[in-house]
């Protein structure tokens, strides 16, 4: 929120749908949708902003699929769960559209030196790139606030170690929008 009279965003007048503006920015194969409405509390006006961002394009991989076939995740996969591949690149996307470019995300080795658990070859993802994989794969009600508990990092390898392209799988629950990695809670939903 910030004071309509501080406001870098472009006017938002109430002619405007209702005082709404939408952008789409479409960078580093991901989408970034930002919403701008003008808000009259009391006596003062307020621009109030939300943005959210989603991979433009889904990337299901032939190899790997995208239902879980087992428990050795850690979440029953009679409850429904999705397993996502998560590589280097598309951390590096991430910090390229949303402009956080920690070293922890983008320099291997730099996560363990912060004290991570992160392997010293790896990166670690954005907690809000973890936590919108579990907001678009998990829709909540309308009428419930959404609180995300970061419980560990999701740690990615930065350079191939085997075969194929380097990488980590995450599994959501599709009940819970909980995510685990390797058996290991990353994300709690409440």
């Amino acid at each position: 929120m910030t004071p309509a009279h501080l406001s870098t965003e472009a006017a938002v007048s109430s002619a405007d749908s209702g005082g709404l503006v939408v952008r789409q920015i479409r960078r580093a194969g991901w989408e970034l949708l930002r919403a701008t409405t003008r808000v009259e509390v009391g006596t003062g006006d307020w621009h109030v902003t939300h943005e959210v961002a989603r991979r433009a394009e889904a990337r299901p991989r032939a190899s790997r699929g995208w239902e879980i076939t087992d428990g050795g995740a850690g979440i029953d996969p009679s409850s429904g769960a999705r397993s996502c591949w998560l590589t280097s690149g598309d951390i590096a996307s991430w910090a390229e559209v949303t402009g956080d470019r920690n070293p922890i995300h983008l320099l291997p080795g730099k996560a363990a030196e912060a004290g991570l658990r992160a392997g010293t070859n790896d990166v670690v993802a954005h907690g809000l790139l973890v936590g919108a994989l579990s907001l678009a794969l998990v829709q909540s009600s309308s009428h419930r606030r959404i609180g995300l508990e970061f419980i560990g990092s999701a740690d990615v390898p930065a350079s191939p170690r085997g075969d194929g392209e380097p990488g980590a799988t995450l599994v959501v629950d599709l009940d819970t929008g909980a995510i685990v990695q390797a058996g290991r809670p990353v994300l709690r939903r409440r």
